[in-house]
């Protein structure tokens, strides 16, 4: 008798030993509103785009759309977030994006007429 063989022989004398009654699916345990984790790229992103609106610096602004599409990624599909926050978020880094590149734009060609 070889080795699958006898494996099989086993299994059908001793029954099958797993308990397809018992399998439950995980569940993740309640957790208060209060204990839930900072969204730091909401955060961030929030930051960096009022850094790309009143300073005027672009990397700030890439950097805010960055850490909108960071917390976009780092959502949860089970957990019901803060929609409004998150669309905030990123229509505020889109923003931010565009006026830091046409407040240059706009500059550029009021220099330009002038020379």
């Amino acid at each position: 008798m070889d080795y699958t063989t006898h494996n099989h022989t086993c299994l059908q004398s001793r029954g099958n030993p797993r308990r397809p009654d018992r399998i439950r699916p995980p569940t993740r345990p309640p957790v208060a509103e209060d204990d839930k984790p900072l969204e730091f790229f909401a955060i961030g992103s929030m930051l960096c785009g009022f850094a790309a609106m009143f300073l005027r610096y672009k990397w700030t602004a890439w950097l805010s759309l960055l850490c909108c599409l960071g917390h976009l990624a780092n959502l949860r599909a089970d957990e019901s977030t803060n929609l409004r926050q998150l669309m905030g978020s990123c229509m505020f880094s889109v923003s931010s994006l565009i006026t830091s590149y046409a407040r240059d734009r706009h500059t550029n060609s009021s220099a330009m007429a002038a020379t």
